[in-house]
């Protein structure tokens, strides 16, 4: 949750606002990523026995890394290059289908798997409790990190 995802899903509209996208095309363009998301989300889970849990979480968080990097860029780039708020579209849909591909679901699959049986529920719960305290971090953190950049 810390990887800044989640600060992407709560403030799409002021990001696609702020990189110049047409008011008029940011509902089309939210509702892209949540296509995205399934979409992704579709494919690691008819990859995953194929490919492996290990491969689908180094692809995802490389991948991820690609687009954060283009996504900042582009950011960067943006009052200069006419073209450039729609890289940044594209940089944040790889960025979803990236974590949903690999890093999004595949921890959940491990928590399973890497306790016994009396001691799942107590992991899924520390798991759930740090999950959703760092969900709340990125999404109280993000619009103080963004003012001061």
């Amino acid at each position: 949750q810390l990887c800044g995802l989640n600060a992407i899903w709560f403030y799409t509209n002021i990001i696609f606002t702020e990189a110049g996208i047409n008011k008029d095309h940011i509902p089309y363009i939210t509702l892209s990523t949540g296509a995205t998301e399934v979409a992704a989300a579709v494919i690691s889970s008819l990859t995953i026995e194929r490919l492996g849990r290990r491969s689908l979480l180094i692809s995802g968080f490389g991948f991820m890394a690609l687009f954060f990097g283009l996504l900042t860029i582009s950011l960067h780039l943006q009052s200069k290059v006419v073209w450039m708020p729609y890289v940044s579209v594209v940089a944040i849909l790889g960025v979803i289908a990236a974590f949903c591909i690999g890093p999004g679901g595949i921890p959940f699959v491990l928590t399973g798997e890497m306790f016994d049986q009396s001691c799942r529920p107590s992991a899924f719960m520390i798991g759930g409790t740090l999950l959703w305290l760092s969900n709340f971090a990125v999404g109280l953190l993000f619009p103080l990190i963004q003012s001061n950049l």
